[in-house]
């Protein structure tokens, strides 16, 4: 099963710039100290991140959960766990974190699955605003898809959506939606691998 690690953060001040500030600061250090280990950092909403964290140690899950609550800025709640479904993970490690404040599940990890959704073409007879709108529509009911198979959109913007996948949910969600849809797929042990694998497996 893959490990999901989930940060949950808590402001010790009200809301300023000087704290939006902290928190990007905050957001970039975690992410380069997790891509020094090949895992991936997502921000699933101002208050959660989301490390993708095969290979991470206990210890440096623990160093992760000391540094942030270090913070003059913030407090944090950190679960990690490991699950077959990155949906059923989040919820899990969500459900701990009301009674814990710090969660390390031992388990043996195992590779991820990420895909990343691209559009095949543009349609030249409409204006690039509508585009981007169809787009987006597109891509919201891809995520609808996605987490209904037990999968987690993880990114979205104009062009792409990238998501952990079910690995069981594989063939049915590629053939729901072959046509308009380029799919990449990778899999990894490490998640910046994989995700590599799958924007380079994209056949447009």
């Amino acid at each position: 099963m893959s490990r999901y690690t989930v940060i949950l953060l808590a402001p010790k001040r009200e809301i300023s710039k000087e704290l939006l500030r902290a928190l990007n600061s905050l957001y970039s250090e975690i992410s380069t100290s997790v891509l020094t280990c090949e895992g991936l950092v997502y921000v699933l909403s101002p208050r959660i991140i989301l490390i993708l964290s095969n290979g991470i140690s206990k210890r440096d899950h623990e160093d992760i959960f000391q540094r942030v609550n270090s913070s003059e800025y913030f407090s944090a709640r950190i679960a990690s766990v490991a699950s077959s479904s990155p949906l059923h993970a989040i919820l899990t490690a969500m459900r701990i974190l009301d009674v814990n404040e710090y969660y390390f599940q031992d388990s043996v990890e195992k590779p991820y699955t990420i895909g990343v959704f691209t559009l095949k073409y543009m349609r030249s007879e409409v204006d690039v605003v509508s585009e981007i709108v169809s787009q987006m529509s597109l891509f919201s009911e891809i995520s609808r898809l996605l987490l209904s198979t037990g999968g987690l959109p993880l990114s979205v913007n104009t062009y792409e959506l990238i998501s952990v996948l079910r690995e069981s949910a594989l063939n049915y969600i590629t053939e729901i939606l072959a046509g308009n849809v380029a799919i990449g797929i990778g899999t990894d042990y490490k998640a910046l691998r994989a995700l590599t694998k799958a924007e380079e497996n994209i056949a447009l």
